[in-house]
């Protein structure tokens, strides 16, 4: 029931809202189906911590993978400090200052380790996300560019946006549903235009998003650097064991979209598709390190003086291992679906990859959201027969050619740079050649698309390319 105003005239009216609310088991799920290997690795150990009835097990691997192992990450902060111990970080400027940066987990094994070379930049990465986007038609593309344009070394958009307005002549409006469409491209938090905004964007990815964080990030951040952490909590109407875990979970979060001190990688597959004797596709997850199980909670489940707390713990432990299992099929089921979709990819490389969006992911998966789908691939990879992948890579949207076949417009890309490695150095294709060659092997790309291709893949033009001797 809510109190409208007309001139003098106060009056109520009723309005009938649907809203569907999450429980927190299914809250968790997603929560858990959105993390990363190494995020999931951290959020298990924190659970696991505070609660007597997961156990657990240590399993041996031996599945041919290489081990590496990273630094030791120093010594272990002690877990009866008191909160104020804990955010009374020495020698600190600003309240954000005692949540350390996520350390990487000592003798990881099981993953792909590499240090990249120069890559792609995080802006060539953004362009080309954008282009294989489909944007809303109230948001400008060149303005969207522009901004990209604008953004530092870790992802944070510095420019304010009344001078990307001033600067390309646009309005206020336009100017933020640009940079709110940025804020929606990868990684987590792009775009953000300070800290607070990074870790909010990130929250809502996940959708962990509360009014709480949003509060906390916002309105108290005063409040939090001046150490009143008794008047936070009041505020928040929370307890401070339950700021504790915000602050907890704020320390997950990464403290920039993209890190700029480090060319470290680590790939852990997620899920993997092998091929078998008979040469049929399968999906399966990586055997993995640990096992949890439910222990010592038989005495205390229906015994009649078990209090409260126990019986929080043992129905928490419960669904914890209901999601983990939610998360392990989750990604089997997308294995399997990419077998079904992309058997040609898995048989011939990305040349064959077919367009697929996450709306048809959806509706295979009878997911429904499509957003269930971003967050089940968000930072996770798949090894394959044709290598290692990010899940996202098998979502993009393409075309039907002449002859009826589907072609994803990242096969369009990948056709176009095997022409361009394996032509004559000293008589590279024009971008007219290339764009016959592409038409002729089933890829109707006009020239100005080899254009836009190649410039996103950041490839010369053949006068650069060509070499003397």
């Amino acid at each position: 029931m809510a109190s409208a105003v007309q001139g003098s005239e106060i009056r109520l009216e009723k309005k009938l809202e649907q809203r569907q609310k999450l429980s927190m088991k299914q809250r968790q799920s997603l929560e858990l189906l959105h993390c990363s290997r190494m995020e999931l690795e951290q959020y298990l150990a924190d659970i696991i911590s505070i609660n007597p009835f997961i156990e657990t097990e240590e399993l041996p691997v031996d599945d041919g993978t290489k081990e590496f192992s990273t630094t030791d990450s120093g010594p272990e902060s002690t877990e009866d400090e008191s909160l104020y111990d804990e955010l009374n970080a020495e020698n600190s400027d600003e309240w954000l200052d005692f949540l350390p940066v996520p350390e990487t987990p000592a003798g990881q094994t099981d993953f792909l380790l590499f240090e990249s070379a120069p890559g792609p930049t995080l802006e060539e990465n953004l362009k080309q996300e954008l282009e294989l986007s489909t944007l809303p038609e109230n948001v400008n593309k060149e303005l969207c560019l522009y901004i990209i344009e604008q953004l530092d070394d870790e992802g944070f958009l510095r420019i304010h946006p009344a001078d990307v307005a001033m600067n390309c002549n646009a309005g206020m409006d336009d100017v933020e549903r640009a940079v709110g469409f940025i804020q929606s491209l990868d990684p987590p938090g792009v775009g953000a235009r300070n800290l607070q905004e990074c870790w909010l964007l990130q929250l809502e990815r996940r959708g962990e998003l509360t009014p709480e964080f949003e509060q906390l990030l916002t309105v108290l951040a005063d409040d939090v650097e001046r150490n009143r952490l008794d008047l936070v909590a009041a505020k928040l109407h929370i307890s401070m064991d339950e700021l504790k875990l915000m602050f907890k979970k704020l320390k997950r979060l990464n403290r920039a979209p993209v890190s700029a001190d480090s060319n470290t990688v680590f790939v852990t597959p997620d899920v993997e598709i092998i091929v078998d004797k008979d040469g049929e596709f399968f999906a399966q997850c990586p055997r993995e390190k640990k096992q949890y199980k439910l222990s010592g909670y038989a005495e205390w489940e229906n015994a009649p003086d078990a209090g409260k707390d126990f019986v929080e713990k043992i129905r928490d432990a419960k669904n914890l291992l209901e999601a983990l299992e939610f998360r392990k099929s989750t990604l089997l089921r997308i294995g399997e679906m990419i077998i079904d979709k992309q058997r040609d990819f898995l048989e011939s490389g990305p040349e064959k990859l077919k367009p697929f969006t996450m709306k048809q992911a959806a509706e295979y998966l009878d997911f429904k959201s499509e957003s269930t789908v971003s967050r089940a691939v968000a930072e996770k990879y798949i090894k394959t027969p044709q290598g290692f992948f990010p899940l996202k890579y098998f979502f993009s949207a393409g075309y039907v050619s002449e002859d009826g076949a589907e072609v994803s417009r990242r096969a369009d890309m990948e056709k176009l740079r095997e022409l361009i490695e394996t032509e004559d150095k000293c008589h590279p294709f024009s971008d007219e050649k290339l764009s016959q060659l592409l038409n002729e092997s089933g890829h109707p790309v006009a020239r100005r698309t080899v254009v836009k291709y190649r410039e996103l893949m950041k490839i010369p033009n053949s006068s650069l390319r060509k070499e003397h001797f």
